[in-house]
């Protein structure tokens, strides 16, 4: 689970901004809505709110971007930069090191991750964990400016042998990670290591945009796990869609490397066999509605973008609840009635163990609802430099019987548009 999240320089986001998961000592739904490991108590959900272009995405991003461009992406040459894209709305920031800091949760062991870079290279890298409660070494990494590269040292507690260390330190390029350049390496394995690289891989899925989507992964979901289909048909029933079944029409045919490669992927996040490709085909989905009056099938290219969206959602939640993963979503609610939305929500605090999900949404009434407690909820403006600023709801202190939808609404939390007078000037 992530505890916190730290990002500096980084798109919008120019001082560093955090998001802290670190649930408050109110008890409003802790049974469904907090997660304690050692003493320390971790919120599942995570609410972003603000106007139009106040950076909620990148936040979003930023977390994503750590994960799989710094982590685990492999580039092949040097010279092709990290891909990180400063705050650009000032000559200084432009030309700084952006910095990001991520502290998780692997089973009851903390880890701390730190790592400081520009557009070209990565300067300085530290990880540590807690494996008897006591803070150790994992890695640290540093730039060399005279020698043109980086050196590398590892924790004890690691038993690397002198072939592994060597190995790891001469084929980290200056763009790519120490984890990165672990996973690429023709060496020995290390337990720690690879308990770390598969927990990222496996744990924190791609980010969800409203743009996205989801039919091809639900597919794969239902055609590689057996169980999942009763429960995405339980979904879209309790949705009133009329939906009693679901079926995957197949035609064999040549199966595009993309499509293998994003299946592939799929049965990685689902902790099940990679498929083989004989065993692929190309699909067509179809759902059977049932009504007094009518039984019958209809291709989901008949289907409103509602029933699409809950497909694949209830798809995704189904990997969640099942993994104990973590999904971060920009504007989660899109496509979705707003009962559909909450179900979704509840359904997840209620049946999940350790998961997270992390969503941004414009959708104020929310705030109103009970199990949302003010720990989960972030709000994200813009100040006059046009950088983006984060803050919590609980750090406003509101009494517990002020409700934070009128708050929001009357202006005294911030992060709302500034419409101006409705009267257009001559």
């Amino acid at each position: 689970m992530i505890l916190q999240f730290k990002v500096k320089n980084y798109l919008s986001i120019r001082e560093e901004q955090t998001l802290d998961f670190t649930a408050s000592a109110d008890k409003t739904y802790e049974e469904y809505a907090v997660v304690k490991i050692k003493n320390v108590r971790i919120s599942k959900l995570g609410v972003i709110y603000g106007p139009n272009a106040s950076g909620k995405s990148n936040l979003l991003k930023a977390l994503v971007w750590l994960v799989y461009y710094v982590l685990l992406n492999r580039p092949r040459k040097s010279t092709s930069g990290t891909g990180l894209t400063p705050f650009l709305m000032d000559a200084d920031s432009r030309n700084q090191r952006s910095s990001f800091t991520l502290i998780f949760y692997i089973g009851d062991i903390r880890y701390e991750y730190f790592v400081e870079m520009d557009g070209m290279r990565i300067y300085k890298e530290e990880l540590y964990f807690y494996p008897n409660s006591r803070r150790a070494l994992f890695f640290e990494r540093k730039w060399i400016e005279e020698k043109g590269n980086s050196t590398i040292s590892f924790g004890p507690l690691l038993k690397l042998t002198a072939t592994q260390k060597l190995f790891v330190e001469s084929n980290c390029l200056p763009n790519m990670s120490v984890l990165a350049t672990y996973m690429n390496a023709n060496v020995e394995r290390n337990a720690l290591f690879d308990n770390l690289c598969a927990y990222l891989e496996r744990t924190i899925l791609p980010m969800l945009d409203n743009r996205m989507d989801l039919e091809q992964f639900a597919n794969d979901v239902v055609r590689l796990d057996s169980e999942s289909k009763k429960f995405i048909c339980e979904m879209l029933n309790k949705a009133d869609f009329n939906i009693s079944d679901l079926y995957i029409k197949e035609e064999k045919g040549e199966v595009a490397a993309e499509t293998l490669e994003k299946v592939r992927q799929i049965a990685h996040i689902l902790h099940l066999p990679e498929p083989q490709t004989d065993n692929l085909a190309k699909q067509e989905l179809f759902f059977t509605h049932q009504t007094p009056f009518y039984t019958g099938d209809l291709s989901n290219m008949d289907e409103s973008d509602g029933t699409n969206r809950m497909y694949g959602l209830s798809a995704l939640l189904y990997t969640m609840v099942k993994n104990q993963q973590i999904l971060v979503c920009d504007e989660l609610d899109s496509s979705l009635h707003y009962d559909l939305f909450t179900h979704i929500l509840k359904t997840f605090l209620v049946n999940s163990e350790r998961g997270q999900l992390i969503f941004s949404t414009h959708n104020l009434m929310l705030l109103d609802e009970e199990y949302i407690r003010r720990d989960m909820v972030y709000f994200a403006n813009k100040n006059q430099s046009g950088a983006t600023e984060v803050y919590r709801a609980k750090d406003f202190g509101l009494h517990k019987e002020v409700s934070i939808l009128n708050a929001y609404r009357a202006g005294k939390l911030g992060a709302k548009p500034n419409m101006g007078s409705i009267f257009l000037n001559d």
